[in-house]
């Protein structure tokens, strides 16, 4: 198992998948990327906010930083963002990503493939 270690004390258990660190603007970010079923998206928000709690904390006492951030990005396999991750990957990260589009395209897609289904195995809905 991979412990990830701040200053030389054990900090976690496990890493976040991306640790970014800007020292010019003492700035750091924590971030996490999960795919997840549609019903959890929520759920898993706020356990990956809560599970790197502790590490924000030790890196705020880091008096190098003045701002650390958790930024769980949260997809779902339907290709759903949860709002939160899009809002801190628009504004915390200066990401724009047309995820909109993205979405439309997963479901113009799933929808043709319901209706193969359906049409193929005479279903009616």
């Amino acid at each position: 198992m991979n412990v990830l270690k701040y200053n030389g004390q054990e900090a976690f258990p496990r890493r976040p998948d991306i640790y970014v660190q800007n020292r010019r603007e003492r700035k750091a970010y924590i971030i996490d990327i999960t795919i997840v079923k549609d019903e959890k998206i929520s759920k898993v928000y706020i356990n990956k906010v809560n599970k790197y709690g502790t590490l924000l904390n030790m890196i705020l006492k880091d008096k190098e930083l003045k701002y650390v951030r958790i930024i769980p990005i949260i997809l779902t396999i339907n290709g759903f963002v949860h709002k939160k991750s899009l809002y801190e990957l628009k504004n915390e990260l200066k990401i724009n990503i047309k995820f909109d589009i993205i979405i439309k395209n997963v479901l113009v897609k799933e929808m043709k493939d319901l209706m193969y289904y359906t049409t193929n195995e005479n279903i009616n809905l």
